[in-house]
């Protein structure tokens, strides 16, 4: 008997034990898609000539990540699934916002030689909070084939992250 088999007779066994974890899950997975949504639109700003603050952004996405990380510790599979999968495409909309990042005014004065080297290392930071998105997603797809489990969330970025994966 699979682990999510033996935890539902356990549940059973014991009506007081208060919701099934799917239920309690499927809420607090639900309560999380307002915030998700937000961040999803978020945008780094800054004042002219100024960096963004992607310092706040990146604790914004931890935050997220945590609440996410406690659906996931109630053990329903469907719901774990669909948080990993939504912490993939939260760390993933992180390096996305960093596009938007201009050229500082003091790295564009050095020359363009010196504005290639600081967009090159732009690159190769998204590259790896890209990195750590697919890892999420990999651990998706890891407890979705364990479990049998369908989930519209992980099919939604397959496409996204096999061309990241392919590029």
């Amino acid at each position: 008997m699979n682990a999510a088999l033996l935890l539902a007779a356990a549940l059973a066994a014991a009506p007081d034990a208060g919701p099934p974890p799917d239920a309690a899950a499927q809420a607090a997975f639900a309560a999380l898609e307002r915030p998700h949504a937000e961040f999803l639109r978020a945008k780094l700003e800054a004042p002219p000539g100024q960096p963004p603050d992607v310092d706040a952004a990146t604790l914004k996405l931890k935050r997220l990540q945590s609440r996410y990380e406690q659906v996931v510790q109630l053990g329903a599979p469907r719901w774990s699934v669909a948080s990993w999968v939504r912490i993939g495409e939260l760390i993933w909309h992180l390096a996305e916002m960093l596009d938007a990042v201009p050229v500082p005014l003091e790295v564009k004065k050095l020359g363009p030689d010196e504005e290639r080297t600081y967009l090159n290392a732009l690159r190769q930071r998204q590259n790896t909070i890209r990195d750590q998105a697919v890892e999420f997603w990999k651990r998706a797809a890891a407890l979705a084939t364990r479990f049998k489990v369908q989930s519209p969330e992980l099919e939604a970025v397959r496409a996204r992250w096999k061309a990241y994966v392919e590029r």
